[in-house]
């Protein structure tokens, strides 16, 4: 063998041991942390999280992970950044289910290396996406931060952070849970914010409402003594009659004794009994209890003639909307012929749902259209609120007055009623920054510097795009009024509202 051959194999020996021993001392291998690494860096750049009374880096080495012995480097520093021992580290990482696949949950376990250095040991035994939730207590604060990584990709994605106190004080009063989003990352979510205003809130209350008579205006045509109906001038339910308008003539023997009676005590009266006006006083009395009119009366004195079929007229102008008897019928004392309703006033009942009944006051004034009468709209005042509830509708009832002169609004008629109701400056909050809970509402607080702080409120009546604040905000405050849900999506806020306590405050 040559000289040159042997002076090749040797190189290529010592080639292989060198590959080998760096391998063999690469800080994956051996399971020391990137910063001890004295052959080449393979550590992620740090991501930090920044809170009241200390900040923690994250970082990842090698970089990029790999499926197995990845590790995770925890730096936490005081705020004068001075190392902090023997804090709390909890991590957990995950990756979502997919078709066929579940999702694979993991947990870490901190160790100590050096003082305010921790490791964890991670591994990702998937190709994807994973979401790292690192938590970090100490006895002053608790912070959290979410990130994303993935195997063969270099680097930590930060996608949220939440800063809370350990202790609550009454100067920390609502800043001791926050959600820490920063500005490239609202603006990729799309969030918006609204201020907390005092300004006069006017609730429109829209409901529905048919035409009804006016019950104060009714009459009633009625016969009190028996006798049978001739010439019956009404034929039918729902005829106009005017006042003085002939309805029917009513044979009654009684009624004929009667006037014959009358009669004959007038002509007495010619002889100037002293009895005689007594008598005739009391006579003329007994007609008009049988149901006639002076006018009546007076007729029949000046004929001197007793009339057989006697006429009985309509007691106002109105539409029929009662008929009890035909032509030939034998009537008693007390019956009910017709019930006679004017139109120029009529009602409109409104039904309204009953969380609104207590919002309106008789003399509340509603604007109401009908479809029927298209372009046109009338003005009526409420005059009564019915004092009980509709069966199973659940709905109560106002009457409004409307004037109808021209007799356009017909009985039954459907109309659609609007009233608006001036309730005064009232704290108001954009009903978009309102989320519902199970057990309340929530706003999220725009504290800047990307701050957020979750915050239950009690809200009222809500109107025009915006909610009355009963309790949990103050004017000027700002909220976020759009993402919400992907805010609260990002803060795991379920976990939040068991740290603050389960109390009852719903609306």
């Amino acid at each position: 063998m040559s000289r040159k051959k042997i002076i090749f194999i040797v190189f290529l020996l010592m080639a292989a041991i060198i590959a080998s021993a760096l391998y063999l001392l690469s800080p994956s291998y051996l399971n020391i942390p990137s910063y001890l690494n004295i052959f080449g860096k393979s550590e992620s750049a740090s991501v930090s999280i920044k809170g009241n009374n200390f900040t923690f880096e994250v970082s990842i080495t090698p970089d990029p992970p790999r499926e197995k012995n990845n590790l995770l480097i925890i730096k936490v520093k005081d705020s004068k950044g001075i190392p902090i021992e023997k804090a709390m580290i909890e991590v957990a990482y995950e990756m979502p289910g997919m078709t066929g696949m579940p999702p694979i949950k993991r947990e870490g376990k901190a160790e100590e290396e050096s003082k305010g250095v921790y490791k964890v040991k991670i591994d990702l035994p998937s190709s994807g996406i994973w979401t790292l939730n690192v938590k970090v207590t100490n006895a002053k604060e608790t912070g959290s931060g979410r990130f994303t990584l993935s195997v063969g990709q270099k680097g930590l994605t930060k996608i949220g952070e939440q800063i809370g106190n350990g202790q609550k004080t009454e100067a920390d009063e609502g800043t001791e849970y926050e959600i820490v989003i920063d500005e490239q990352r609202r603006q990729i979510m799309g969030v918006r914010t609204g201020t907390v205003i005092k300004q006069p809130m006017k609730l429109t209350i829209r409901a529905f409402g048919n035409i009804s008579y006016n019950e104060t205006e009714l009459d009633d045509v009625t016969i009190r003594i028996k006798g049978w109906i001739t010439n019956l001038k009404v034929n039918y339910q729902g005829e106009y009659v005017k006042k003085g308008q002939l309805l029917f003539t009513l044979y009654s023997p009684e009624l004929y004794a009667a006037q014959k009676e009358y009669l004959q005590i007038l002509k007495r009266a010619s002889k100037r009994s002293e009895e005689v006006p007594t008598i005739l006083k009391a006579s003329r009395g007994r007609l008009k209890l049988l149901g006639l009119y002076d006018q009546q009366i007076d007729e029949i004195t000046q004929k001197q003639e007793a009339l057989e079929h006697m006429p009985f007229l309509s007691p106002a102008d109105g539409y029929v909307i009662e008929k009890h008897v035909v032509e030939g019928d034998i009537v008693e004392a007390g019956m009910k012929i017709f019930r006679i309703v004017p139109i120029k006033n009529i009602w409109l009942k409104a039904e309204i749902y009953q969380s609104d009944l207590l919002q309106i006051h008789v003399g509340d004034k509603a604007t109401i259209t009908l479809p029927y009468i298209p372009g046109k709209t009338f003005t009526g005042h409420a005059s009564y609120i019915y004092p009980y509830l509709k069966g199973n509708a659940r709905t109560g009832e106002v009457l409004f007055q409307l004037d109808n002169p021209i007799q356009e609004l017909l009985l039954d008629m459907y109309a659609n009623v609007e009233i608006d109701i001036d309730l005064g400056d009232r704290l108001q909050v954009p009903d978009s920054a309102v989320i519902y809970l199970g057990n309340g509402r929530l706003v999220f607080l725009d504290l800047g510097n990307g701050r957020l702080h979750p915050r239950k409120i009690k809200v009222g009546l809500r109107s025009n795009g915006y909610y009355e604040v009963i309790s949990g905000l103050k004017e000027g405050e700002r909220v976020v009024t759009s993402a919400n849900f992907l805010i609260a999506a990002e803060s795991r806020i379920l976990s939040a509202i068991k740290y603050w306590g389960e109390e009852d405050d719903s609306n």
